[in-house]
């Protein structure tokens, strides 16, 4: 399910994720908000917002149709956005929910939009994440990094499930990255051992920003589990403060990658 809007970042993550799964239905969704003001307005509103998601929709299906894809549905609902795309992504057979972090290049360097964060935080669908800083040209995926933190452990057998599926159609290398958790980086090896999956181990420890940037570019796309409430595990070192704000390491690490995230 791609969460359209009128923006040339979600035609990139839609040029991005076709890379991923070219044989997909592509659910192309999108929200009119509804107005809490202006009533003698609402009619007009509603044309203008019509014709904008109409558009923003047709994008999207131009850049899925380059690329050969054909098995498209189009939605357009209104109401609050987050709660109607997460309750679209729950009442249908969705196994991936595609944003942005920004329809635009201004959002802050380590934030994740507000819309996108709500649909991550309220939502148990895998979710794709094109980052505000993801090089609009770089389509290719040859390294795959997986960043492991404490999770429930159901998570980690879909963790398996996601990154073993991606990496034996794509053919990339995979580095598992250790040094979050060790106990869930254990369990998702041993998972990824019944299965044959080939990997490497980076157990450098991360101490900066510029560090974990670093390491992040080295690779193509980024898979990591999402906190979850009872596992909120909050970074208090420096490395991943936005502000004052001491973030999920989940949010944290999507804000400040330059490169795709998929949270599972």
């Amino acid at each position: 399910m791609i969460c359209t809007v009128k923006s040339e970042r979600i035609v990139k993550a839609s040029q991005y994720i076709i890379r991923l799964y070219p044989s997909s239905i592509y659910h192309l969704v999108a929200v009119i908000p509804r107005m809490k003001s202006r009533y003698l307005l609402t009619s007009l509103y509603h044309d203008t917002m019509q014709k904008i998601m109409e558009d923003a929709i047709h994008d999207v299906e131009l850049a899925l149709l380059e690329k050969g894809v054909i098995s498209t549905r189009k939605v357009i609902m209104k109401g609050n956005p987050v709660k109607k795309l997460v309750e679209y992504a729950t009442k249908n057979p969705i196994d991936l929910i595609v944003v942005s972090t920004s329809r635009n290049e201004m959002i802050p360097i380590g934030v994740v939009g507000s819309t996108a964060r709500r649909i991550i935080e309220r939502t148990d669908v895998p979710v794709f994440v094109y980052t505000a800083l993801t090089p609009g040209d770089r389509f290719d995926v040859k390294k795959i990094l997986t960043l492991t933190i404490e999770v429930l452990e159901e998570r980690i057998y879909l963790l398996k499930e996601v990154i073993k599926d991606l990496v034996k159609r794509l053919n990339t290398s995979l580095t598992i990255h250790t040094s979050f958790s060790p106990d869930t980086s254990k369990r998702l090896i041993e998972e990824l051992d019944k299965e044959g999956i080939s990997y490497s181990i980076d157990n450098r420890r991360i101490e900066k920003p510029q560090e974990l940037v670093k390491l992040l570019e080295e690779h193509d796309l980024i898979i990591m589990p999402r906190c979850r409430k009872g596992l909120t595990q909050k970074v208090k070192s420096s490395l991943l403060r936005i502000g004052d704000i001491a973030e999920c390491i989940d949010l944290a690490v999507t804000g400040l990658s330059p490169r795709p995230v998929i949270l599972v």
